[in-house]
């Protein structure tokens, strides 16, 4: 009778390297709680969404190790966002997720700092560097509105942005974003180098309301087609009165 021995591959455990594998890091991932648009007295307060309970990943917007080097592990991808997020490992060994950039892949290095290039390494694409260093063709995204927040601007799939002038006395420096306003905001903000990743993502096509509702919304339905009870506009038959607010008050006034 044939017995296994234990060199068997059956019988040898599979040990996960996240510099191989394409998995999420654990000890980054966030819990959501299922709110599924009511209060805490039960009570519906947003209609048209549900409850979802997929897990987030926590990114670092501020890149808090400034001072160190880091190395892109792996790309995946969010449940609740557009562009992808790369898994960095800094030189002292600590770990953390930041929104990937569409050149950045696993073994390039990153870095963040406020030094010009001359002084440091060259800038590439996912380095995180202040607006006082760049140039008119360079491209950026995540962009910082004020110096200890974050990236605020340009974070979902594919969205860059780009200078349209810079006053170095006041050192303040306009901006397009990719809506076409315009900003102007402080030299010494933080942008990461690049395009955001996923440029594919105006592509997608929902072809039936089952993507969306995995991506917590539920259908919308007229206030005119509500009764008096659910909402302002119902009860009509007729459309052309005026815009209400929840309470009853007319929302366009002065329009």
């Amino acid at each position: 009778m044939f017995k296994p021995t234990t060199n068997s591959s059956r019988f040898k455990k599979k040990t996960v390297s996240y510099y191989s594998s394409n998995k999420k890091f654990r000890r980054l991932l966030v819990g959501k709680i299922n709110k599924s648009g009511r209060n805490v007295y039960g009570k519906i307060v947003n209609l048209n969404s549900c409850g979802s309970k997929k897990s987030t990943i926590k990114i670092d917007f501020i890149r808090r190790w400034s001072k160190k080097i880091a190395l892109c592990v792996n790309i995946t991808k969010d449940n609740n966002r557009t562009c992808f997020v790369s898994l960095i490992k800094y030189s002292n060994g600590t770990f953390s997720y930041i929104l990937a950039a569409s050149k950045l892949k696993p073994g390039n290095l990153v870095f963040s700092t406020i030094i010009p290039v001359r002084f440091s390494l060259p800038y590439n694409s996912g380095c995180s560097v202040i607006l006082r260093y760049l140039n008119y063709k360079s491209i950026f995204f995540n962009l910082e509105i004020y110096e200890p927040m974050g990236g605020k601007y340009c974070k979902s799939g594919g969205t860059y942005s780009k200078i349209v002038s810079l006053n170095f006395d006041k050192n303040l420096v306009k901006i397009v974003l990719p809506t076409g306003s315009i900003k102007v905001l402080s030299m010494f903000n933080l942008v990461t180098i690049g395009r955001a990743s996923n440029l594919e993502n105006f592509n997608n096509f929902y072809s039936k309301a089952g993507y969306k509702r995995l991506m917590n919304y539920r259908p919308n339905v007229r206030g005119v087609a509500m009764n008096p009870v659910d909402n302002p506009h119902g009860g009509r038959t007729k459309t052309n009165s005026p815009e209400l607010t929840p309470w009853g008050k007319i929302a366009k006034k002065g329009k």
